[in-house]
C-alpha cells in the first residue's frame, strides 16, 4: 500500500496524533459537561478546533493514498488532481485549526481571571486580538495563494501566478512563536502566587505550561522541515504547484503541521482535566477546599488592630466595624483559589457563598 518514501510515516503520525487529540477532547467534555457541569467559550471553541483538525488530518491522510511522500515515479497521473486538492484543503485548514485552539486556551485564561487578575485578563485579550488578526490574514493568504485560485489543483490553467506555500508558512512563524510564548507566560504570575501546598501548585503549573510547551516544540520541528522544503523549492526549476518531486519532500512538513494542530488541542485540554483526574484518582489531588483552608489564614487569626497611620489601618478599621465584611473577604479569597484549582467557576463556590449571604450581595 505504501511504497518507499514517507507516506506510511505521515499516515501513522497523523492517525496517532488525531486519535490522541480526540481522546483528550472527549475527556475534557466529560470533565466540563459531566462532572463540573459548567462550560463556556473555551469549550465551544475547542470543539470547533477539533472539527477543523479532523478535516485537516483527513485531508493529509488522504494525500498519502494519492502519492504524498512517495517518489515521483510512484505517483499515478490519475492521483495528481485529487492529491493537489486534498493538500490545498489541509493547507487552508491549518491556520484556523491552530488559532481556534489558541483562542480556546485564551478564553480559559479570561474565564479564570474574571477581571480580578488584571495582567492575565487584559494580556489574554491582547493576545487573542493578535491571534484573531493573524489567523484571519494568513488564512486568506493561503486560500488565495494562486491567481486564479483553481491553479492550485487545475494543471490546465496557463501561466498562473502563485506564492509558494512554504514562503507563506515561514512568514507565519514569528506570529505563531510570539503568541505561543505569550500563552506560556500569561498564567505563570497567577499560578505562582496561589496559596496551595507546593505539590499541588507544581502540578497545576505543569498542567498549564506543559501543553503550551508541546505546541512550541511541535512548531520548532515544523519550522525545521519548512526550511528544508523551502531550500528544495529554491533548487527546483519547476514552479509550484505542479512540482511532484517537491511534494514528495514536503510530506514531512504536512505531517508536522498536522501534529502541531493535534498536539495543540491536547495542550488546550490538559488544564481542564483536573476534575476528571480527581474523580478517577481522588487521592492524587486532595480537595481544593481543604487545601485552601489549610493554606489561607482564618479570619479569627488575623490581627485585631493595626498601627495608627499604617496603610492598612483604615481597611482594618472598616473590617472591625463590620465583622461580616471581614468574613466575606476571607471567603472571596478562598473561593478564588477553589475556582482556579477546580476550573469549575463560580458554581463551585455556591456552598461557600451560602454560608455567607453577604458575599452574594457583593
Amino acid at each position: 500500500m505504501f511504497p518507499a518514501g514517507h507516506s506510511l510515516k505521515v499516515f501513522v503520525g497523523v492517525l496517532v496524533t488525531f486519535i490522541l487529540s480526540s481522546l483528550f477532547v472527549a475527556a475534557r467534555l466529560v470533565s466540563r459537561f459531566g462532572i463540573v457541569r459548567r462550560h463556556g467559550w473555551d469549550d465551544y471553541t475547542i470543539i470547533v478546533a477539533w472539527v477543523l483538525a479532523f478535516g485537516m488530518s483527513f485531508a493529509v491522510a488522504f494525500c498519502t493514498f494519492k502519492g504524498l511522500g512517495r517518489p515521483e515515479e510512484n505517483i499515478s497521473p490519475a492521483w495528481v488532481v485529487p492529491l493537489l486538492k486534498a493538500r490545498y484543503a489541509a493547507i487552508v485548514l491549518y491556520n484556523p485549526a491552530l488559532n481556534v485552539t489558541k483562542a480556546s486556551i485564551l478564553f480559559l485564561y479570561i474565564d479564570i481571571a474574571q477581571r480580578s487578575q488584571r495582567f492575565l485578563y487584559f494580556g489574554s485579550w491582547v493576545t487573542f486580538a493578535v491571534v484573531l488578526t493573524g489567523g484571519v490574514a494568513f488564512t486568506f493568504l493561503t486560500a488565495l495563494q494562486c491567481r486564479p485560485v483553481q491553479a492550485v489543483y487545475n494543471l490546465t490553467i496557463k501561466n498562473p501566478t502563485c506564492i509558494p506555500i512554504e514562503t507563506i508558512d515561514l512568514a507565519i512563524v514569528p506570529v505563531n512563536v510570539a503568541t505561543g510564548l505569550a500563552i506560556l507566560v500569561l498564567p505563570i504570575p497567577v499560578l505562582t502566587t496561589l496559596h496551595l501546598p507546593l505539590g499541588q501548585k507544581t502540578l497545576l503549573l505543569l498542567l498549564f505550561i506543559l501543553g503550551v510547551i508541546l505546541i512550541i516544540v511541535a512548531d520548532v520541528v515544523r519550522i525545521y522541515y519548512l526550511q528544508l522544503a523551502a531550500i528544495n523549492l529554491r533548487q527546483s526549476t519547476i514552479s509550484p504547484p505542479v512540482n511532484l518531486k517537491f511534494l514528495a519532500t514536503a510530506s514531512l512538513t504536512a505531517l508536522w503541521s498536522t501534529v502541531e494542530v493535534n498536539v495543540a488541542i491536547v495542550g488546550a485540554c490538559i488544564p481542564t482535566l483536573l476534575p476528571l483526574i480527581k474523580r478517577l484518582i481522588p487521592k492524587l489531588i486532595p480537595s481544593a477546599r481543604s487545601s485552601n483552608r489549610q493554606m489561607l489564614p482564618s479570619p479569627s487569626s488575623l490581627p485585631d488592630r493595626a498601627e495608627a497611620g499604617s496603610p492598612h489601618s483604615n481597611e482594618l478599621h472598616r473590617h472591625q466595624s463590620s465583622p461580616i465584611s471581614l468574613q466575606a473577604d476571607y471567603q472571596e479569597q478562598l473561593q478564588r483559589q477553589i475556582y482556579l484549582l477546580d476550573l469549575s467557576g463560580p458554581g463551585a463556590c455556591l456552598t461557600c457563598a451560602a454560608q455567607n449571604p453577604s458575599s452574594i450581595a457583593r
